[in-house]
């Protein structure tokens, strides 16, 4: 199997726990070739720049910018 892309979730979906440390490990053990994505937990520039150092390419963010009070913002927030 040569995946376009292979996601890794932060979070343990039995507690809801997140471990972006567990995250990065893994993701710094993907071979090159599949686009990295990382999932879930996302909540700031500093966890973005952490999972980018460790080899992720793309992230999906959800949960705080759904619970934002204006998520338009809080996107470029994230960004800059």
């Amino acid at each position: 199997v040569h995946p376009d892309v292979l996601g890794v979730n932060a979070r343990d979906l039995v507690t809801f726990r997140v471990d972006h440390a567990a995250a990065c490990d893994l993701g710094s053990r993907i071979p090159p070739g599949p686009v990295r994505l990382a999932e879930s937990g996302i909540r700031d520039r500093r966890d973005l720049r952490r999972l980018a150092a460790a080899g992720y390419e793309a992230f999906l963010v959800g949960e705080s910018l759904l619970r934002a009070g204006n998520p338009e913002r809080a996107l470029q927030q994230l960004l800059s």
